[in-house]
């Protein structure tokens, strides 16, 4: 979608922290709308009880759909998001926020993201994508995303890929100094891989895979060592680019220059 001129004051945004051309936009989720919408028809049966039938029960239960209807108009209204990906972030907009919330990819501290495939009458017809954006000062921003089908793999290479680009040296530097990278369900280190109180040490570690949203890291011998949900795994894209350098295949300056040819490439 990046055909479409961006609106005007999210030009401004952009411009204002230099984060270069246009190259993606892309409207609210359903997961977004559907709050609204079902708000609004919970207040017309709310209003609908309360003249239809003038019993006191009809006149409560009424005034109760009414409430949580407004509830739901509220807080779904909050989440419906316009996002616009620049070069260098992301800018985006909503119907409460008066300015545009615009940052730049080297301002993420740490990137949550899930992806959900949508089908329509059993047609594939895209993806929902949901990033965290973890920010300094503890700020956390939650975007969801309509990606239509081809959109789907510029995103993670406009946003995950350039993120990545920006952490992988400092992660980098931690190991080589012999700290361990927090991924949020585990830990990596120079020994290992650290979750729950257990420590898998890099000799007994084969293979990491994702397999329907799960990232499964397996043992030699051939057993799961650990499983965890992809959506509660921090940095996905440095991971597997740390842990490919951890298991002997692409040396950190290899690592390096992919991530810079995907950037290049995007």
């Amino acid at each position: 979608m990046a055909d479409k001129v961006a609106p005007t004051e999210v030009a401004r945004a952009a411009e204002a922290r230099g984060l270069g051309r246009l190259e993606s936009w892309h409207t609210p989720g359903w997961s977004a709308v559907v709050p609204p919408v079902l708000g609004a028809g919970m207040i017309v049966f709310g209003v609908v009880l309360c003249v239809a039938d003038l019993t006191v029960l009809a006149t409560v239960l009424g005034v109760l759909f009414v409430g949580a209807g407004g509830v739901l108009i509220h807080v779904g209204v909050k989440a419906v998001e316009w996002t616009y990906v620049h070069e260098g972030g992301l800018v985006a907009r909503s119907l409460t926020r008066r300015t545009p919330l615009a940052f730049a990819w080297s301002d993420v501290v740490h990137l949550g993201s899930s992806w959900t495939k949508r089908y329509v009458n059993g047609s594939y017809t895209g993806m929902y994508g949901n990033y965290v954006f973890h920010l300094p000062q503890g700020r956390r921003i939650s975007l969801t995303f309509n990606a239509a089908p081809r959109d789907v793999d510029k995103l993670p290479r406009h946003i995950e890929g350039r993120i990545a680009l920006q952490q992988l040296p400092s992660r980098v530097a931690w190991l080589r100094a012999g700290q361990d990278v927090d991924f949020g369900a585990f830990t990596l280190g120079p020994a290992g891989i650290s979750a729950d109180g257990r420590n898998l040490t890099w000799p007994g570690i084969a293979a990491a895979d994702v397999t329907k949203g799960v990232l499964t890291i397996t043992a030699r011998s051939g057993g799961t060592l650990l499983a965890r949900p992809v959506k509660k795994v921090l940095d996905f894209q440095v991971f597997f680019w740390l842990f490919e350098r951890v298991v002997g295949q692409p040396s950190w300056q290899h690592a390096l220059a992919q991530l810079e040819a995907t950037r290049e490439a995007s």
